[in-house]
């Protein structure tokens, strides 16, 4: 869930995202559901799923409304496309072009990305002060500062060069977990700060 308060004209709009997702471990299918509250009231809701198959991904929408799309096959859900950022950090990359699909928007959206990979950040460097803290999960770990653009597919095939539509500056962890998130609009800038995370244990699969 995300909550931002926004002063318009000397109004106070309160915009609340609320999503959920599930990617499976090959990174073959994707769950996705959200919700847009705006001031209280529902605006609008994405449902759906995507599933890879020989040859592309096979999207089914459910809300807003039931369609079908087909998308190409060389593209990254969420999930898989971190665990990429940090396996090119890993090998000292600094640059990372994936095509990705989350669901977002109306659920019909293929983004381009752009990802920067700056210098990796050692353990005990920098230490941060929000709920990464004093967790002995990530007294080893080094993270990197990460800034990913997100450019339209469909507009880059018709215009080419473009604007980002929106990037995202935050640091990762060799985990995954991410933390000190900036999101940046163009015309307004959410930064977003880590209180409280539960670090689960991790059990083999039967």
């Amino acid at each position: 869930m995300k909550v931002s308060r926004n002063a318009w004209r000397g109004k106070v709009i309160v915009s609340d995202l609320r999503a959920t997702s599930w990617e499976d471990g090959a990174a073959k299918r994707l769950r996705f559901h959200s919700q847009n509250f705006f001031n209280e009231s529902l605006r609008d809701s994405v449902d759906g799923q995507a599933e890879r198959e020989t040859g592309g991904v096979a999207v089914e929408l459910k809300e807003p409304g039931d369609k079908k799309l087909d998308l190409k096959s060389d593209l990254a859900f969420p999930t898989e496309h971190v665990r990429r950022i940090i396996a090119a950090a890993r090998e000292g990359k600094t640059l990372l072009e994936v095509s990705v699909y989350d669901g977002s928007d109306t659920g019909e959206k293929l983004y381009d990305t752009l990802t920067i990979i700056g210098k990796a950040i050692a353990p005990g460097e920098h230490k941060p002060d929000d709920a990464v803290a004093g967790q002995a999960a990530f007294a080893g770990l080094i993270r990197w500062p990460v800034t990913i653009s997100y450019f339209d597919h469909a507009a880059a095939e018709t215009k080419g060069a473009q604007t980002p539509v929106y990037a995202i500056t935050f640091e990762l962890y060799e985990n995954g977990v991410s933390r000190a998130l900036l999101l940046d609009y163009g015309d307004f800038v959410l930064t977003g700060e880590m209180t409280s995370i539960e670090m689960k244990d991790v059990k083999a699969c039967p």
